[in-house]
Parts: structure tokens; sequence; C-alpha cells
């Protein structure tokens, strides 16, 4: 299980304690990486604490700070699971909502990742109307640039099986937050199963870091970038 943070003093102890708690009564085998992106606030300190614990959490600190892309990368090539999730730190989605991706990853399913854009998911909290007019911009860009089927990049609760994980996190070159649409575009060009699910979802606005002027032109400009890379066969294996 993979967290990537970020100036991330305000959750990250509530987040902590909170996947430990449903770790520990889990049946499974399991690690949990804390891996931070050049954090300038308390998150490292609260970060070490954690670790220090919990023998079976371990923190991989990267400095400078590079991006979400490169240390979920980074998390999913260190991770030993044979099933590796990563969820955002600021807890938008409880970790109990796994139990609704694993049953797919048992059907053969390489990817399970939660969605907030059904009639089945649970929001609880909902965006204001900016943060949603961006989210719904975002999905159709996607899909007309990528060619994607998608509905849902950027909820921060995605599974991979280890296979899977390797291959696209070794082939993925975004270091920023536009990551997924790339990884996910990835697994769809290679064949790989990918099942959406409901999930809960919280926002947090305390901690909210979209502005969105800017990062409506940096979505636009990421998923750009993306089918450049493709149709110059940038991605090795891909089809353009």
């Amino acid at each position: 299980m993979i967290i990537p943070t970020f100036n991330e003093e305000a959750n990250i102890r509530r987040t902590g304690d909170a996947v430990l708690v449903w770790l520990r009564a889990s049946k499974w085998e399991w690690e949990l990486l804390l891996v931070d992106d050049g954090s300038t606030d308390a998150t490292l300190t609260i970060e070490r604490e954690l670790a220090a614990a919990e023998p079976r959490v371990r923190l991989l600190p990267s400095s400078p700070n590079r991006g979400k892309g490169h240390v979920v990368r980074k998390g999913m090539l260190t991770a030993t699971g044979g099933i590796r999730l990563f969820l955002d730190a600021d807890y938008s989605t409880p970790l109990d909502e796994l139990d609704k991706l694993l049953p797919h990853l048992d059907l053969g399913f390489d990817i399970a990742i939660g969605t907030r854009r059904t009639s089945d998911a649970l929001i609880e909290g909902k965006p204001p109307a900016h943060r949603h007019i961006l989210g719904e911009a975002y999905v159709k860009l996607a899909s007309w640039l990528l060619g994607t089927h998608v509905t849902d990049f950027n909820c921060g609760f995605k599974a991979f099986r280890a296979e899977a994980a390797e291959r696209l996190f070794r082939l993925s070159r975004r270091d920023d937050w536009s990551f997924d649409a790339e990884v996910l575009v990835l697994a769809e060009r290679l064949g790989y199963r990918i099942k959406e699910i409901p999930v809960r979802w919280t926002h947090v606005q305390a901690t909210s870091k979209v502005r969105p002027f800017r990062d409506g032109l940096r979505s636009l400009f990421a998923l750009l970038h993306i089918r450049h890379d493709l149709r110059r066969g940038r991605y090795r294996g891909v089809r353009p």
C-alpha cells in the first residue's frame, strides 16, 4: 500500500492511524509505503513517528519536490506485494472501500480503480462547482485527445496487480498529477483489463490544492504532452 505525500501535516497522522487500524485487522500480509515528495512542513516528522511505531511501515523520502506521479511511481516500483494500492493522503476514500476492488482483481482484472462518476458512487461533502466542472472537462479532453474510455482518472484509489504495476510505471513519464491518465491510457493500449468501481469519496476542502484556472491550463497541456509522446513512440511496445 502506497500513500504519496507533499505537505500533508494536516492529514497524514489521521490517515496513517486509520490505515494502520484497518491493515492490522485484515487477514492480508501487508506493507505501507509513505512516499514523501520533498515536504517542507511537519509531514516527514509525523511519518517518521508512524514508521518507528510499526515495522511494516517504510518511509521513502524524495527531494526535491517533483510531483505526485514521481512518488507514486517510486512507491509502485519499490513495493513487493502482489496487489499494489495507492490512496490519497487526505483519506478522501477510506481504506475499507478496498473490499469493493479486490473481488474484481480475483476475477481476472489487472487494475481496479475507484470512480466518483457513476450514480452508485457515494459523494460526501461535494466539491465546489468549479472543481466539478474542471473534472468533467478533463475527462472529456482525455477521451477526445487520447481515445480513452476511463471515466474518472484522478480519484486517488487505484489497485494494480504487481505485473501490471511494474510494467506500466516503468513506462510512465509524467511526474505531475497527470500520471493517472497516462498510466491508464497505456494500460488500455497494452490490453490490460481495467474495472471502475463506485466508491465513497469525501471532498476535503481544507487541504485541497486545486486552482481552477492554473490547473485547467495544465490539464490541457499535460494531455497534449501524453498524446505527443504516444504519437512519437516514446512508450516502448505501445501502439501510437
